[in-house]
């Protein structure tokens, strides 16, 4: 028995030796050397060599200075999926050898850098061209270095091709042919690793119409509309009460409303008092207004008015409605509540609280009907009612009415004035935003935003209100086009109506900050009289119509007698001389808009060659055009106007010497050449 369990000891040692004596045999294999690598937007394939007596693979990334297996495969060829475009990556790979379900590792493979391909541009559109040039635009490609155009007047981009590179998304071309159409096409490029990754072209070349021979061309496109106008205006606020009793005030406001000798204003912004004449605590006199309210009844709530209030400022607005005649648009627009309803008994707020009491909503509702319902039964056009002024400024100063409102006191009471206001001849609007933005250079949502979300968030508010109103300051045209794709987004048949604006000396976007500012506050040039500021307000207008496409433009004060450029008319600073009415050149600019775009006119594409010069055209309903081009440059321009089916014209010019003045017509021909002095704001109105 004892041999017979030594054999067996002996059997299972001998086949113990032999087991260890394989395996210790087995070598490992070689290591991989990658061959062929390609990618695609999210993949990247790696290949390799087969390894004589590997029994299989596996793909490793690597980063940090570790590998991070991804797969174990039987062939030479593996694809990572699901990569971000744009981007490199590293990996590896070794081959293994098995023996029984042990494994013996090769070397990793020499490191492989590669990079996944940026994802192909979309957008390619022609951005603006002259007739040796044309500038391209596409949507920018996140990750991409740089970027390839290639272009031909072969519309399938095979002959006579030629390339160029742009480091943004965006380049001009220059020395083409003119008269002839040129097809584009747009890759993206990635550079990783001293090597460049391109995406694919994009899928179609743009045909871009052909370059212009006439380097001043203007053209019209009837054919495509935008907003539809309702005008131009300004406000009564703080010296119309002063002058409505003058002998200058017919003068004054026929400057503004006539549509002859004036610029010929539509809209009518009347500010409606509070009753802080008497408040010396707001320490200018004239920054106080009178109120309409005679009694409250403490029980019932019924108002009693008094109409013979204000009675100064009244007679400007029929002085107004005697020169624009029964078609007038008056807005009906309050600084702040009464101080019969305010909490402090004021017509200013205290440190930034609300001013009216949520019990005194539907009364302060009533109050705001009332007044409308007189104007109305006075015989005036009311077509708005404006009671809250920028809301999210706490308003607690000494030198200015002004209410603010949480953005849920402000939704409920204005869908409080909505139901009080249903079936009524007017509109009740929105709220006036302090400035037109919809993102803050640090990416905040700006204040505004949160009252419109607050608003619109009530049914009976988004029910009712098709239309809000915005202020243009501290907004330049970036903003105010992503405010514009803001409303967009809500409604895009929501209006947007510029209610105030001017040229305030701390506000960047004016055009005109560098000459304003540093003036001392008693420089009669303070005022901003000069061409200078007509042309920067101009362009102001300009870019609320057609990037806001705004339906509506208002300036703040119509006469001033201060040394500050807020208005269009200036009576004198001292109060002593009745005589004295000069005119600024922001009154004429404005007129170039004004007196030629009536309400009911819908803006249409219009397109100039000469990207010094802003241009824009209305088509009124009596079928007339009205172009309005701005030529901001020390540069005399000519241009010709291109459109179809018009026999006549006649231009108008404002300029350092000249005040909406009367310039040249005549037959009127697709291409007739208009004249555009350096530093003049030109309308031509085209007729049949």
């Amino acid at each position: 028995m004892k041999r017979l369990i030594t054999i067996l000891l002996s059997i299972i040692m001998l086949f113990t030796a032999l087991s260890i004596t394989a395996y210790g045999a087995v070598k490992a294999p070689s290591a991989p050397k990658v061959n062929a690598v390609s990618s695609t937007v999210k993949t990247v394939t790696l290949k390799w060599k087969k390894v004589n007596g590997a029994a299989g693979y596996e793909v490793y990334s690597y980063s940090k200075k570790k590998y991070k297996k991804l797969a174990s495969v039987k062939t030479v060829k593996y694809t990572v999926k699901k990569l971000k475009p744009s981007t490199g990556y590293i990996y590896s790979v070794r081959a293994y050898t098995k023996s029984g379900k042990k494994k013996k590792y090769s070397n990793y493979s020499k490191l492989v850098k590669v990079a996944t391909l940026p994802v192909k541009p979309g957008g390619l559109r022609c951005a603006s061209k002259t007739f040796t040039t044309v500038t391209l635009n596409w949507n920018k490609v996140s990750g991409a270095t740089n970027y390839t155009v290639k272009y031909s007047t072969d519309s399938v981009l095979k002959s006579n091709v030629k390339t160029a590179e742009a480091k943004t998304n965006s380049v001009t071309l220059e020395g083409l042919s003119d008269g002839k159409s040129y097809y584009y096409s747009v890759c993206a490029n990635y550079k990783y690793n001293k090597k460049i990754y391109s995406s694919e072209f994009s899928e179609k070349a743009v045909a871009v119409t052909k370059t212009i021979p006439d380097k001043s061309k203007v053209n019209v496109t009837l054919s495509k509309s935008y907003q539809t106008i309702d005008g131009f205006g300004t406000s009564s606020a703080w010296n119309f009460q002063k002058i409505g009793a003058r002998s200058s005030a017919d003068k004054i406001i026929k400057y503004l409303y006539d549509p002859s000798a004036g610029i010929g204003l539509n809209i009518y912004r009347y500010n409606v008092g509070t009753g802080s004449r008497r408040d010396d605590s707001i320490y200018d006199y004239w920054h106080r207004t009178d109120g309409f309210i005679k009694s409250i009844d403490p029980e019932t709530k019924k108002i009693t008015y008094d109409f013979t209030k204000d009675a100064e400022a009244q007679n400007c607005l029929k002085l107004a409605k005697k020169y624009a005649g029964n078609s007038l648009r008056l807005t009906l627009f309050h600084n702040s509540p009464p101080v019969e309803m305010t909490v402090n008994g004021k017509a200013f707020c205290n440190s930034g609280v609300s001013n009216l009491a949520s019990e005194n909503f539907g009364l302060y509702s009533d109050f705001c009907i009332g007044v409308a319902d007189y104007f109305v039964k006075q015989g005036y056009r009311v077509t708005d009612i404006s009671p809250v002024n920028e809301p999210i400024y706490g308003w607690d100063g000494n030198n200015q009415e002004g209410c603010y409102y949480e953005p849920e006191q402000l939704s409920q009471l204005l869908a409080i004035m909505a139901s009080k206001a249903k079936g009524k001849s007017y509109k009740i609007s929105m709220f006036e935003a302090g400035a037109a933005e919809a993102e803050l250079e640090n990416g905040e949502t700006p204040l505004n935003i949160k009252y419109f979300k607050a608003i619109t968030g009530n049914k009976t508010n988004s029910a009712y209100y098709d239309s809000v109103s915005v202020h243009s300051y501290w907004s330049n045209k970036e903003r105010k086009a992503a405010f514009r794709s803001f409303i967009n987004k809500y409604n895009p048949n929501m209006k947007i109506a510029c209610t105030e604006y001017c040229q305030m000396t701390n506000d960047g976007s004016t055009g005109v900050y560098d000459i304003s500012s540093p003036l001392a506050v008693n420089d009669p040039e303070r005022n901003g009289l000069g061409i200078e500021y007509g042309l920067q307000m101009a362009r102001t207008v300009y870019e609320d119509l057609t990037v806001l496409n705004a339906s509506e433009w208002d300036w703040w004060l119509g006469v001033s007698n201060g040394y500050y450029p807020d208005g269009l008319v200036y009576i004198d600073h001292n109060d002593s001389d009745d005589s004295v009415v000069l005119t600024s050149k922001r009154l004429w600019c404005l007129g170039n808009f004004s007196r030629f775009i009536k309400e009911g006119a819908k803006r249409i594409e219009v397109t100039s060659v000469n990207d010094k010069v802003l241009s824009c055209g209305f088509k009124n309903p009596d079928g007339s055009v009205a172009l309005v081009l701005i030529n901001t440059t020390e540069n005399n321009y000519g241009t010709n106007i291109c459109l179809d089916g018009y026999s006549s014209y006649k231009t108008y010019i404002t300029s350092a010497s000249k005040d909406l003045a009367y310039s040249t017509g005549g037959t009127f021909e697709k291409g007739s050449a208009v004249s555009l002095p350096a530093k003049s704001v030109v309308s031509v109105i085209i007729t049949k």
